[in-house]
Protein backbone atom coordinates (compact mmCIF):
# COMPACT_ATOMS: atom_id res chain seq x y z
CA UNK A 1 0.00 0.00 0.00
CA UNK A 2 3.04 2.27 -0.28
CA UNK A 3 2.00 5.59 -1.78
CA UNK A 4 -1.72 4.99 -1.18
CA UNK A 5 -3.75 7.48 0.89
CA UNK A 6 -6.57 6.06 3.02
CA UNK A 7 -9.20 8.03 4.96
CA UNK A 8 -11.11 6.18 7.70
CA UNK A 9 -14.02 7.65 9.64
CA UNK A 10 -14.28 6.35 13.19
CA UNK A 11 -10.60 5.43 13.00
CA UNK A 12 -9.89 5.96 16.69
CA UNK A 13 -11.67 2.84 17.99
CA UNK A 14 -13.07 -0.57 17.12
CA UNK A 15 -13.01 -1.83 13.54
CA UNK A 16 -11.85 1.56 12.24
CA UNK A 17 -8.82 1.58 14.52
CA UNK A 18 -7.92 -2.03 13.66
CA UNK A 19 -8.27 -1.25 9.94
CA UNK A 20 -6.15 1.89 10.24
CA UNK A 21 -3.43 -0.01 12.10
CA UNK A 22 -3.45 -2.77 9.48
CA UNK A 23 -3.13 -0.27 6.64
CA UNK A 24 -0.36 1.59 8.47
CA UNK A 25 1.55 -1.71 8.81
CA UNK A 26 1.19 -2.10 5.03
CA UNK A 27 2.88 1.32 4.67
CA UNK A 28 -0.21 3.23 3.50
CA UNK A 29 -0.66 6.88 4.43
CA UNK A 30 -3.57 6.68 6.86
CA UNK A 31 -5.81 9.53 7.98
CA UNK A 32 -8.21 8.75 10.81
CA UNK A 33 -11.27 10.85 11.50
CA UNK A 34 -12.72 11.08 14.99
CA UNK A 35 -15.25 13.29 16.74
CA UNK A 36 -12.87 13.96 19.63
CA UNK A 37 -9.52 15.58 18.82
CA UNK A 38 -7.79 14.27 21.98
CA UNK A 39 -8.90 10.69 21.30
CA UNK A 40 -7.73 10.98 17.71
CA UNK A 41 -4.30 12.26 18.77
CA UNK A 42 -3.95 9.52 21.43
CA UNK A 43 -4.80 6.90 18.81
CA UNK A 44 -2.13 8.31 16.48
CA UNK A 45 0.55 7.98 19.16
CA UNK A 46 -0.52 4.40 19.86
CA UNK A 47 -0.65 3.45 16.16
CA UNK A 48 2.75 5.00 15.44
CA UNK A 49 4.27 2.92 18.25
CA UNK A 50 2.55 -0.30 17.12
CA UNK A 51 3.08 0.10 13.37
CA UNK A 52 6.39 1.93 13.21
CA UNK A 53 4.80 4.16 10.56
CA UNK A 54 5.02 7.94 10.51
CA UNK A 55 2.53 8.20 7.63
CA UNK A 56 -0.40 8.72 10.00
CA UNK A 57 -2.60 11.75 10.47
CA UNK A 58 -5.74 12.61 12.42
CA UNK A 59 -8.59 14.91 11.56
CA UNK A 60 -11.64 15.85 13.57
CA UNK A 61 -15.23 15.96 12.38
CA UNK A 62 -18.74 15.47 13.68
CA UNK A 63 -20.46 13.44 10.97
CA UNK A 64 -23.88 14.45 12.30
CA UNK A 65 -23.17 18.04 11.22
CA UNK A 66 -23.19 18.81 7.52
CA UNK A 67 -21.00 21.88 8.08
CA UNK A 68 -18.46 19.75 9.92
CA UNK A 69 -18.43 17.17 7.09
CA UNK A 70 -17.91 19.94 4.53
CA UNK A 71 -15.06 21.35 6.64
CA UNK A 72 -13.48 17.88 6.85
CA UNK A 73 -13.62 17.46 3.06
CA UNK A 74 -12.19 20.96 2.56
CA UNK A 75 -9.36 20.38 5.06
CA UNK A 76 -8.58 16.95 3.61
CA UNK A 77 -8.33 18.23 0.03
CA UNK A 78 -6.15 21.07 1.29
CA UNK A 79 -3.67 18.62 2.83
CA UNK A 80 -3.83 15.72 0.39
CA UNK A 81 -3.81 15.66 -3.41
CA UNK A 82 -4.77 11.97 -3.65
CA UNK A 83 -7.29 9.65 -2.03
CA UNK A 84 -7.19 5.96 -2.90
CA UNK A 85 -9.42 4.47 -0.19
CA UNK A 86 -12.34 6.04 1.67
CA UNK A 87 -13.65 3.83 4.47
CA UNK A 88 -16.99 5.01 5.86
CA UNK A 89 -16.88 3.27 9.22
CA UNK A 90 -18.00 5.68 11.96
CA UNK A 91 -21.33 5.00 13.55
CA UNK A 92 -23.44 5.63 16.60
CA UNK A 93 -26.63 4.17 18.03
CA UNK A 94 -28.75 6.28 20.31
CA UNK A 95 -31.60 4.60 22.18
CA UNK A 96 -33.75 7.72 21.95
CA UNK A 97 -34.39 10.32 19.30
CA UNK A 98 -31.85 13.16 19.31
CA UNK A 99 -31.94 16.03 16.84
CA UNK A 100 -28.76 17.43 15.22
CA UNK A 101 -27.89 21.08 14.62
CA UNK A 102 -29.23 20.52 11.09
CA UNK A 103 -32.61 19.36 12.45
CA UNK A 104 -32.04 15.71 11.51
CA UNK A 105 -32.24 12.55 13.60
CA UNK A 106 -28.69 12.06 14.96
CA UNK A 107 -28.14 8.35 14.28
CA UNK A 108 -29.33 8.66 10.68
CA UNK A 109 -27.35 11.88 10.15
CA UNK A 110 -24.13 10.42 11.59
CA UNK A 111 -24.19 6.92 10.20
CA UNK A 112 -25.61 7.62 6.77
CA UNK A 113 -26.13 11.20 5.62
CA UNK A 114 -22.68 12.29 6.86
CA UNK A 115 -20.96 9.48 4.97
CA UNK A 116 -23.06 10.08 1.87
CA UNK A 117 -22.11 13.77 1.89
CA UNK A 118 -18.42 13.02 2.56
CA UNK A 119 -18.25 10.48 -0.28
CA UNK A 120 -19.85 12.95 -2.68
CA UNK A 121 -17.53 15.78 -1.65
CA UNK A 122 -14.45 13.57 -2.13
CA UNK A 123 -15.64 11.74 -5.25
CA UNK A 124 -13.70 13.89 -7.73
CA UNK A 125 -10.49 13.33 -5.75
CA UNK A 126 -11.17 9.58 -5.63
CA UNK A 127 -11.74 9.47 -9.39
CA UNK A 128 -8.59 11.51 -10.04
CA UNK A 129 -6.64 9.04 -7.83
CA UNK A 130 -7.94 5.92 -9.60
CA UNK A 131 -7.70 3.07 -9.08
CA UNK A 132 -9.52 3.89 -5.86
CA UNK A 133 -12.39 2.61 -3.77
CA UNK A 134 -15.11 3.53 -1.30
CA UNK A 135 -15.86 0.97 1.39
CA UNK A 136 -18.98 1.31 3.55
CA UNK A 137 -19.24 -0.66 6.74
CA UNK A 138 -22.64 -1.18 8.28
CA UNK A 139 -24.11 -3.29 11.04
CA UNK A 140 -25.56 -6.77 10.47
CA UNK A 141 -29.03 -5.31 11.07
CA UNK A 142 -28.88 -3.92 7.52
CA UNK A 143 -29.31 -7.41 6.09
CA UNK A 144 -32.42 -8.06 8.17
CA UNK A 145 -34.63 -5.10 7.30
CA UNK A 146 -35.97 -3.53 4.14
CA UNK A 147 -36.45 0.24 4.51
CA UNK A 148 -39.83 1.88 4.59
CA UNK A 149 -40.50 5.54 5.18
CA UNK A 150 -42.20 4.82 8.49
CA UNK A 151 -39.24 2.75 9.73
CA UNK A 152 -36.96 5.72 9.17
CA UNK A 153 -38.95 7.93 11.51
CA UNK A 154 -40.54 5.39 13.89
CA UNK A 155 -38.56 5.03 17.09
CA UNK A 156 -40.86 2.58 18.88
CA UNK A 157 -38.88 -0.30 17.37
CA UNK A 158 -35.43 1.24 17.13
CA UNK A 159 -33.55 -1.92 16.05
CA UNK A 160 -35.84 -2.28 13.03
CA UNK A 161 -35.44 1.40 12.26
CA UNK A 162 -31.66 1.11 12.58
CA UNK A 163 -31.57 -1.85 10.19
CA UNK A 164 -33.78 -0.08 7.69
CA UNK A 165 -31.56 3.00 7.79
CA UNK A 166 -28.45 0.83 7.31
CA UNK A 167 -30.01 -0.86 4.30
CA UNK A 168 -31.12 2.48 2.86
CA UNK A 169 -27.66 3.96 3.29
CA UNK A 170 -25.98 1.00 1.64
CA UNK A 171 -28.39 1.11 -1.29
CA UNK A 172 -28.21 4.90 -1.66
CA UNK A 173 -24.44 5.12 -1.57
CA UNK A 174 -24.13 2.12 -3.89
CA UNK A 175 -26.47 3.66 -6.46
CA UNK A 176 -24.74 7.05 -6.35
CA UNK A 177 -21.24 5.58 -6.43
CA UNK A 178 -22.02 3.28 -9.35
CA UNK A 179 -23.58 6.14 -11.28
CA UNK A 180 -20.65 8.50 -10.69
CA UNK A 181 -17.78 6.03 -11.09
CA UNK A 182 -18.83 4.08 -14.17
CA UNK A 183 -16.24 5.75 -16.40
CA UNK A 184 -13.48 5.86 -13.80
CA UNK A 185 -11.41 3.11 -12.23
CA UNK A 186 -13.04 3.68 -8.86
CA UNK A 187 -14.62 0.74 -7.05
CA UNK A 188 -17.36 0.76 -4.46
CA UNK A 189 -18.21 -1.93 -1.95
CA UNK A 190 -20.39 -2.25 1.11
CA UNK A 191 -19.58 -4.63 3.92
CA UNK A 192 -21.41 -5.73 7.02
CA UNK A 193 -19.12 -5.59 10.00
CA UNK A 194 -19.56 -8.40 12.45
CA UNK A 195 -17.68 -8.48 15.72
CA UNK A 196 -17.40 -11.76 17.56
Amino acid sequence: MTGKVCLITGGNSGIGKATALGLARLNASVVIVSRDKDKGEATLIEMRAKSGSRNLDAMTADLSSQDSVRELAHDFTGRYKKLHVLINNAGIFLPRRVQTVDGLEATFATNHLGHFLLANLLLDLLKASAPSRIINLTSPTASQNWPTFSSLINWQNSWRARGSRSTLSTLGLSERALEKTRAASCRFSSQWAVLS
